[in-house]
């Protein structure tokens, strides 16, 4: 990594065609593959994260990034950005390689359809909702190459951390601040990881998280897709803190009037204060979120979300193309459809406990990428 902070040419091998963001403690590029690795990896374009030069050579932020290359490792499903590539440059900074998500993320929708005074249709929110929390559930229900639970849970979940494809595809990403949960009591005191504004109370509080903390920033998420507008975001972080930690969430139909009463339920389960009084797993609350879609007489989520990306390129490119109508009738009870559900997991003493065996219902053991050295 060029450590005046110019943009380089090239990263591991891999060649850099510009800047495509970056916060916090990493930046992300688009490359392209050298000729010799194509072949391997099956992708003309990928994403390139680093760490900014400010915190490349520190171990503590070097220790974070390569936590981060193991667990991406060993997230293997649809709803995931897959990892490719884990490396260290020829200048000794680390850098992952990822799959390129061709489309915007759900913070670019949201920000679009603000600006143009639009609501983001209720069906799609709730698919692309969904979807992410099936991510969500890979990472909670993550194993090892023995089948033993070694659940992740993200910290981190906001709309500009799910992408939305060209093709309708909706993947969570960035496992920066993810920790496994053996080891996320490990944060030092005081110190708040995540975005204030998504937070769940018992951050806010630095109380210990599981799970269910991402159950209630993806319930942040789906409440401010559905409404258009912020829920506990502020100007001055402390008042958004202060906020998170009362936890009042308006009903959303004061905002966007005609969501059906289940979508209503569903959003004020994810949203208790109280961890146990919420969803105890990502699947329960996408399988909610699920068997209401599944009763809709629409278009599927798929094509849903790619209708949403496609509008929202050509609205930021000047070029506008309508949103998706309103349904029909958005207003009509929908009856409640039954689901199989996977057993609950346990979230405190897992480890060589039976129960924390599982064969389904998490992602695939993966080995470890090896971390190469750019020569």
């Amino acid at each position: 990594m060029n450590m005046s902070g110019e943009m380089p040419s090239e990263i591991g091998g891999y060649w850099i065609e510009g800047r495509v963001g970056g916060g916090g403690m990493a930046e992300v590029f688009r490359a392209r593959p050298p000729p010799e690795f194509r072949d391997a990896i099956r992708r003309e374009i990928v994403a390139i994260k680093t760490l900014l030069p400010s915190y490349a050579k520190d171990p503590s932020f070097r220790d974070m990034f390569e936590e981060e290359a193991e667990i991406s490792t060993s997230l293997q499903h649809p709803n995931v950005v897959e990892l490719i590539d884990f490396g260290q440059a020829k200048d000794g900074s680390l850098f992952l390689v990822m799959e390129w998500v061709d489309g915007v993320d759900l913070g670019q929708v949201l920000r679009s359809y603000r600006r143009r005074k639009l609501r983001l249709h209720p069906l799609a929110a709730c698919s692309i909702i969904e979807q992410t929390l099936r991510g969500l559930h890979a990472a909670h229900t993550r194993v090892d190459r023995d089948g033993v639970l070694h659940a992740v849970v993200h910290r981190d979940v906001s709309p500009a951390n799910i992408l939305l494809s060209r093709e309708g595809a909706v993947k969570i990403a960035d496992f920066g601040l993810a920790r496994p949960l053996d080891r996320v009591r490990k944060t030092k005191p005081g110190i708040v990881k995540g975005k204030f504004a998504y937070l769940a109370p018992e951050q806010a509080f630095d109380r210990s998280v599981d799970p269910r903390t991402d159950v209630f920033a993806a319930g942040i998420v789906m409440w401010e897709a559905l409404a258009s507008r912020h829920l506990f975001r502020r100007d001055d972080d402390l008042e958004t803190v202060l906020l998170v930690r009362q936890a009042k969430v308006p009903d959303i139909r004061r905002y966007a009037p005609g969501v059906d009463a289940r979508i209503v339920a569903a959003l004020a389960r994810a949203l208790k204060v109280d961890p146990e009084k919420r969803y105890p797993t990502a699947a329960h609350f996408a399988d909610d979120i699920a068997s209401f879609l599944g009763e809709q007489d629409a278009v599927s989520g798929e094509k849903l979300v790619a209708a949403v990306v496609r509008d929202v390129l050509r609205a930021e490119g000047g070029v506008h193309e309508p949103p998706l109508p309103p349904p029909r009738d958005d207003r009509v009870s929908i009856p409640r459809v039954e689901s199989k559900r996977p057993p609950l997991p346990r979230y405190s003493g897992m480890h060589g406990d039976s129960q924390a065996r599982m064969s389904t219902g998490g992602s695939m053991p993966m080995p470890l990428v090896r971390k190469r050295t750019a020569t």
